[in-house]
């Protein structure tokens, strides 16, 4: 049977083919793109730019129902399920924590430095029910080249309590050129509006004050904020 070491080459091995034919589907859409004519380009990266949380959310869901199958089909086929699930269990860690920190890096992208709208959108030093907290907005700059950009900016509204701690983040974009999105944030007694350019209902959204338990776990995994408040 397979040894740990076996197991993790193997994955790698799998993790390489999957990487392959996902840079070729995207050079395949881009040359796409880049052939049709000009009037269709924008109208297709938009619609792609604000449906891409659920094209993220379809992706993530064959993945999930892949790695199902593929764990009732090593059950149904192993003599020995938990001896072998502790040879893969180097692999296993691996892979969750690629994935963790893999999703930090390319989900928060945000650049407090060079990017901070807390005066222009109405961040800052804020009281809820007594308690004061500080809203962090932060961008990423604007996405404006030819082929990809949709000049809209992403940006990460952090919610700190009065010892810096995160308690709770959102994700939206902003169309710097106009549009609902650069209103500032709206703050009530008891919660925060804000609006997302990239919806295409343009409806405000919600985040209550205090916030949640799961607002306080989602903010310290990326790929789960997304998914849960896309």
């Amino acid at each position: 049977m397979p040894t740990s070491r076996a197991y993790v080459a193997k994955s790698f091995k799998l993790a390489t083919t999957i990487s392959a034919l996902i840079i070729i589907l995207a050079m395949a859409l881009s040359i796409f793109i880049y052939l049709m004519p000009n009037k269709f380009q924008l109208g297709l990266l938009i619609t792609i730019y604000q449906f891409s949380n659920e094209i993220l959310f379809i992706a993530f869901i064959f993945i999930f129902l892949f790695i199902i199958f593929k764990s009732y089909r090593f059950i149904k086929t192993t003599d020995s399920p938990s001896e072998e699930l502790m040879k893969m269990s180097p692999a296993i860690i691996i892979w969750l924590c690629i994935i963790f920190y893999g999703s930090i890096f390319f989900i928060n992208d945000t650049d407090c430095k060079n990017y901070k709208y807390n005066e222009t959108l109405n961040g800052g030093r804020k009281e809820f029910k007594g308690k004061k907290y500080l809203i962090n907005i932060c961008g990423s700059g604007v996405s404006d080249n030819d082929l990809f950009g949709s000049s809209m900016d992403r940006v990460q509204m952090t919610v700190l309590n009065e010892q810096e701690e995160v308690l709770a983040k959102r994700n939206y974009k902003i169309f710097w050129d106009g549009g609902p999105g650069l209103d500032p944030i709206e703050i009530s007694q008891d919660s925060i509006r804000y609006r997302d350019d990239s919806d295409p209902d343009g409806e405000p959204r919600t985040l209550t004050m205090p916030p949640s338990k799961l607002d306080w776990i989602a903010a310290r995994f990326p790929i789960f904020n997304l998914l849960i408040y896309p």
